[in-house]
């Protein structure tokens, strides 16, 4: 069985209801979890060498939000490595209200096609993707970024 986390500020909320709807079918192929937290104190949490990610660094969330936590995930924290992929999910992330609306208007080779001669490599895709995914725009650095073609 696949082990996927969710992880992203309140836009999971709706991947986690739509997964509510539809996993039944899918429950002995697929474990797809969720860790979520609003986008006001998302940018907050850290990543452990360990792979550790949530409240991970005294002082870096107040009560409230580590309460938050709590009651939105169970827990305050999760252990990224004991899953086989995570799907980072969200908008908001610092720098895609500028990129989005330039890649918008690319074709992106067998991934995107839009009736513009504009085409990007998916090397070149990937490439910025990676790059929001990085710190400061997304805590800690031990998450990769995987582009890979629906089937």
């Amino acid at each position: 069985m696949k082990r996927v986390l969710v992880v992203g500020n309140s836009h999971a909320g709706a991947l986690k209801l739509g997964w509510a709807e539809m996993a039944q079918p899918w429950t002995t192929e697929l474990d797809l979890q969720f860790f979520a937290a609003p986008g006001t104190f998302f940018h907050r949490m850290t990543v452990t060498d360990a792979g550790m990610f949530g409240d991970m660094q005294s002082g870096a969330l107040t009560r409230q939000e580590i309460d938050v936590l709590q009651q939105i995930n169970g827990r305050t924290s999760i252990d990224l490595e004991s899953f086989d992929e995570i799907l980072l999910t969200g908008m908001n992330w610092a720098g895609t209200d500028d990129l989005v609306p330039i890649l918008s208007g690319f074709s992106i080779d067998r991934l995107y096609e839009v009736d513009n001669p504009q085409r990007l490599s998916v090397a070149a895709f990937t490439d910025f993707t990676r790059a929001l995914t990085r710190p400061p725009q997304f805590p800690g650095s031990g998450l990769r970024c995987v582009i890979q073609r629906s089937r």
